[in-house]
């Protein structure tokens, strides 16, 4: 039997008062896998087994959210950040929760999302757009 080395991604977490986190999370490329990234590696930053990935309208990112956040009770916080980047708050539907942030490929559609680690520089622009600062080391 041959074993496979994990490799490991860095994520970004955020939370509603604005904490940041940078997550390491192991990249599952066994033969036979069918995606490499399984999203119960976000659960225990989340606080959630129900975790969804929604896409925004920023180049390839997405929020990886707690799926059922607004049923709770009480209902998780409204994360200003997350909802900044979410079109859907236009409508009355902002994020709340803890959020991990990802990349997609652009031309993936919908539904069949095979989410991996923003680049440095993706992280960086995005804290800067949101004023949480701009360095990771900052944070």
């Amino acid at each position: 039997q041959k074993y496979h080395k994990m490799k490991t991604e860095i994520y970004l977490g955020i939370r509603p008062n604005g904490d940041l986190e940078w997550l390491k999370v192991p990249v599952h490329e066994e033969p036979g896998s069918i995606s490499r990234l399984h999203l119960f590696d976000f659960h225990e930053f989340l606080g959630t087994d129900w975790v969804e990935m929604v896409r925004i309208p920023f180049g390839n990112l997405v929020l990886y959210v707690d799926e059922i956040g607004k049923l709770r009770d009480p209902v998780l916080p409204v994360n200003p950040y997350a909802s900044a980047l979410y079109p859907g708050t236009k409508l009355g539907d902002p994020i709340v929760g803890s959020v991990v942030v990802g990349c997609v490929k652009p031309t993936e559609p919908l539904g069949e999302l095979d989410g991996f680690a923003c680049s440095f520089d993706d992280y960086v622009l995005l804290l800067r757009m949101l004023g949480l600062g701009g360095d990771p080391d900052e944070t």
